[in-house]
């Protein structure tokens, strides 16, 4: 495979579960924020099977799910307070990078691939994730959630802005 070949080829990895695991603290948070706008306990099962959605399509899964209506004020309250905790956590907390992840993206990096992100994250936490765990130096290619309706339409502008 020449380097004209590899160039054109993408790699588009998702942050939470392939690169590192961050898992409890995303629900430590949504727990606190859910709690504290609605004042409902909403169970880790319920949050884990609608992670890697668009951020909207989460909220608005989460909601029926809880059997509470829609509220796009009360999901913006959600989002400040998930955002800080996360924030919090970032800033006292080493990540943790999964096993053979640095290899495997030094290796693509050195065959010249082009490396992409997509994560249901918006672009600040996504950003602040990458940067902590320190792998956004691999990443030209970002794709956030904040302004996509769906995990498809994340990967979908990913690979446009290839």
């Amino acid at each position: 495979m020449t380097y004209m070949d590899k160039r054109n080829k993408l790699f588009l990895f998702d942050i939470d579960h392939t690169m590192i695991d961050i898992t409890k603290v995303h629900l430590k948070a949504y727990k606190k924020a859910y709690f504290d706008v609605l004042g409902k306990k909403v169970s880790s099962k319920v949050f884990e099977k609608n992670f890697g959605k668009a951020s909207d399509q989460f909220h608005s899964s989460i909601f029926k799910e809880i059997n509470s209506k829609f509220d796009k004020e009360k999901v913006n309250q959600i989002r400040k307070i998930w955002e800080k905790e996360i924030i919090i956590y970032l800033k006292n907390n080493k990540i943790k990078i999964l096993p053979g992840v640095i290899e495997f993206l030094n290796y693509l990096k050195k065959e010249k691939y082009l490396l992409g992100v997509v994560t249901g994250n918006n672009k600040k936490i996504g950003t602040l994730i990458l940067k902590k765990a320190n792998l956004l130096k691999f990443f030209k290619i970002k794709g956030f959630s904040d302004k996509a309706k769906n995990r498809t339409e994340i990967v979908n502008k990913a690979i446009k802005s290839a």
